[in-house]
């Protein structure tokens, strides 16, 4: 999407617009504890489901030396920058996609060791993803759709997936738990988890896409803000905190921390509800007095407000 858009803009409006949405993120703008303390464990779901065997990951297991010494530097290339990158304030789980590459390398050279083992914990480790995965993405539903899944409905969803992690953990204990994971098993498991994951692709891609691009609210919102703009027309945007909707502008915009900051021949301003009433209030654009035009929230449940000055 960077090359259309610095193809659609001038070079100063697309570092400008790069610069105030990166920065945004690292002062930790429209930082919520509540998806931050789950970066980790968003972050570790890209993984899946390579990340089930993990508990194959032993360095012994590789006869060379040299061997060892490249998984454990892939072990520290891929902790490090995974622990950092989540733990920054404002920072998302795709932020640290990076450092899948070293990760899937150190499961590749796992799963072609000669000797490889479940441990007696695997049913614990099997079990656990399945449960905290349920409760994530319970949690996660909950703090997106608050008025769909009361606590009832957390509850339930809390419940099948412990029942379900229980289920499976106990077969991965009696069944893997201790027991030599083959060369042939290895290969067969690899081959079928692959074929899965191509087959759900290709349904997400199918059937599910199709809709999800009729319902791609920030581009929607962006092109109803454009609509309401005349071409060329300058846009000031007053303290706007990180708006995605930023991205999909082609007017030009202007930002600006306070009311002095923007200029008295403006026309159309962009700002949050709370200083809506400081705006309209304001005597800088006299005789001209600011009005509301239109109203746009996103999927994160934030506002902004357009303003036309006239």
């Amino acid at each position: 999407w960077a090359i259309p858009f610095l193809q659609a803009t001038d070079h100063a409006t697309a570092t400008t617009k790069w610069s105030q949405q990166f920065t945004g993120r690292l002062r930790g703008t429209d930082f919520q504890l509540g998806r931050w303390i789950l970066n980790i464990p968003h972050g570790m779901f890209y993984l899946l489901p390579w990340i089930l065997f993990l508990p194959l990951v032993r360095f012994e297991n590789l006869a060379a030396e040299k061997d060892r010494q490249l998984t454990r530097a892939l072990t520290w290339g891929t902790l490090v920058p995974f622990v950092i990158v989540n733990l920054v304030p404002g920072s998302i789980p795709r932020y640290a996609m990076a450092a899948l590459v070293p990760a899937i390398w150190l499961f590749a050279m796992t799963l072609s060791a000669e000797n490889v083992r479940w441990p007696r914990w695997t049913g614990v480790w099997i079990g656990g993803w399945i449960a905290a995965g349920t409760a994530v993405g319970v949690i996660q539903y909950a703090q997106e759709h608050p008025n769909k899944l009361g606590i009832g409905g957390v509850s339930s969803g809390v419940a099948i997936g412990v029942g379900l992690a229980l289920a499976v953990g106990i077969w991965c204990w009696s069944r893997l738990g201790g027991r030599e994971f083959s060369l042939r098993a290895r290969r067969n498991a690899v081959i079928t988890m692959v074929a899965l994951a191509c087959v759900l692709v290709w349904t997400y891609a199918i059937a599910i896409v199709p809709k999800m691009d009729q319902r791609q609210r920030i581009k929607r919102l962006a092109a109803q803000i454009e609509a309401a703009i005349p071409q060329s027309e300058t846009v000031y945007a007053l303290d706007p905190n990180y708006q995605p909707i930023f991205f999909y502008l082609r007017s030009k915009l202007v930002y600006a921390n306070e009311i002095d900051e923007v200029s008295k021949d403006a026309r159309y301003l962009l700002v949050r509800p709370e200083r809506e009433q400081e705006v309209l209030e304001s005597n800088r654009w006299e005789p001209r007095r600011p009005h509301r035009i239109m109203r746009s929230t996103d999927y994160r449940k934030e506002s902004i407000l357009l303003l036309k000055i006239e």
